[in-house]
């Protein structure tokens, strides 16, 4: 991993950043004073208030978390950045990796086009004879429409459906289309 600690350029050039980091700053000095949007009326009501707070080492406690929580990135360990070349597999919601999570989606899915065998297939091929290299196309063919993933070659044996030289034309489904295994 890239020993830098953040990525500072990435963030100043990104407007969202700026908005969090304001509402950061802001939110938990309108919510320790009790105050609302319409409260601020004038300038120096705005600036009363930041003032007040500045003096107050409760609410600059309170900003200051706000702030360093808008700061870190959450999905690496500690108080790095993902970078380029660090394995995305390896991010984790604290839970689960990407990769643990992959693996339960191939696991469930295996399951569904082996109990399903009749309809599901698999393919070394799209339809136009190109493939990623090393991997293979899985799909079933539900009442709906087809629902596909594509998988590593390592994983062939664990589909036991009909192969195929080449998969079906693929038919647009999206994953927003998961709910074709409903209808299954």
């Amino acid at each position: 991993m890239n020993n830098k600690t953040f990525d500072w350029s990435s963030r100043f050039k990104n407007p969202i950043f700026w908005f969090n980091t304001a509402a950061s700053f802001v939110l938990p000095i309108m919510a320790y004073y009790g105050l609302t949007a319409k409260d601020f009326t004038t300038w120096t009501s705005v600036f009363d208030v930041i003032f007040d707070a500045l003096k107050n080492p409760y609410v600059l406690g309170l900003s200051f978390i706000s702030l360093w929580n808008n700061t870190i990135n959450p999905i690496t360990k500690g108080i790095t950045d993902w970078r380029e070349g660090d394995n995305i597999e390896d991010i984790s919601d604290g839970y689960h990796t990407f990769k643990e999570l992959y693996y339960h989606r191939m696991m469930l899915f295996a399951t569904i086009c082996n109990k399903f065998n009749e309809i599901s297939w698999k393919s070394l091929q799209h339809h136009d004879g190109t493939m990623y290299e090393n991997y293979f196309i899985v799909g079933i063919d539900t009442p709906e429409g087809q629902f596909t993933y594509h998988y590593s070659i390592e994983h062939w044996d664990m589909f036991n459906v009909k192969e195929l030289d080449k998969a079906p034309e693929w038919d647009g489904h999206t994953s927003n289309d998961i709910t074709r295994l409903l209808s299954l």
